[in-house]
């Protein structure tokens, strides 16, 4: 996932995975700091186990396959969230 922040001094950037999703995708790194009006690089790493259907119903449905997940990032001293939706079709 690759970001592009326009703000004029650094930010720190701390990434957030669903409860729900912990045991089967991870966000790295967890916390990083990107520097003024550049880019910001992170690696989502996705391990679906066998209980994905059991354990995150809300973001999978396991007739079509298809998983969509949001993901965190928050910006320090920033009040609001800012989600990216991770979209998969999960297949045998």
């Amino acid at each position: 996932m690759d970001m592009v922040f326009r703000a004029t001094s650094a930010l720190k950037l701390m990434f957030e995975v669903p409860k729900s999703m912990k045991k089967h995708m991870e966000l790295l790194p967890k916390t990083g700091f990107v520097q003024a009006q550049s880019s910001f690089s992170a690696q989502l790493k996705f391990l679906p186990r066998k209980s994905l259907y059991q354990d995150a119903p809300e973001y999978f449905d396991p007739e079509t396959g298809v998983l969509e997940v949001p993901l965190a990032i928050h910006v320090a001293d920033q009040v609001g969230i800012n989600l990216k939706l991770f979209h998969g079709i999960v297949s045998a």
